[in-house]
C-alpha cells in the first residue's frame, strides 16, 4: 500500500479488501493494548470506588472528568472559530471576538472544575508552568528544545 497518496488508498471498512487483515490486527492491537478500566464498566466503577473513598483530597473524580472532557470539548469550541479566521477567511469582527472570548470564559470554567478537584489556585498552576518552561527554555524559547526535550 502506497502511502505516500492517500487519496488513492482505498479502504472498506466492511471486510473483503486486501486492507482487512491490518484493520483487524490493528483493532486487536488497540484492544490488547487498553486498560482493563476502558474497556470494562465494573473495572471502571471500581476505580471511581476506590478514588471516591480514599484521601479526601482527591475524592472527587467526578470534577476531574467533568474538567478533563469540558476542556477539549470547549477547546473544540473555540479552535473552530479560530479555523474560520484562519483557513475560512472570516474577519475577526467584534462579534467574533466576544465570541472567542465566550469560548474562552467555557475553557476557564472548565479548568476551575480541575482545580478544585486538586485543591490548587489558578496562581499556582500557572508558577508551576512558568517554572516548567524556564527550565526547558531558559535563553528564551528555541525551535530546537521544543522539539527535543525529556518532558
Amino acid at each position: 500500500m502506497d502511502m505516500a497518496n492517500p487519496k488513492d488508498i482505498k479502504l472498506n471498512i466492511y471486510g473483503g479488501s486486501e486492507d482487512t487483515l491490518e484493520i483487524t490486527k490493528h483493532r486487536n492491537f488497540v484492544d490488547d493494548v487498553t486498560s482493563e478500566a476502558s474497556k470494562e464498566c465494573d473495572a471502571f466503577i471500581e476505580n471511581l470506588d476506590t478514588l471516591q473513598d480514599g484521601d479526601p483530597k482527591w475524592n472527587q473524580p467526578q470534577r476531574l472528568l467533568t474538567g478533563g472532557i469540558g476542556i477539549c470539548s470547549e477547546g473544540g469550541e473555540l479552535l473552530d472559530l479560530v479555523k474560520k479566521i484562519l483557513f475560512q477567511g472570516k474577519k475577526p469582527t467584534p462579534e467574533l471576538r466576544h465570541k472567542i472570548k465566550l469560548e474562552l470564559g467555557d475553557v476557564m470554567w472548565y479548568v476551575q472544575q480541575v482545580l478544585i478537584w486538586g485543591g490548587w489556585s489558578l496562581n499556582e498552576v500557572l508558577a508551576e508552568n512558568i517554572n516548567k518552561l524556564d527550565g526547558r527554555y531558559p535563553e528564551g524559547f528555541s525551535v530546537d528544545k521544543s522539539e527535543n526535550r525529556d518532558e
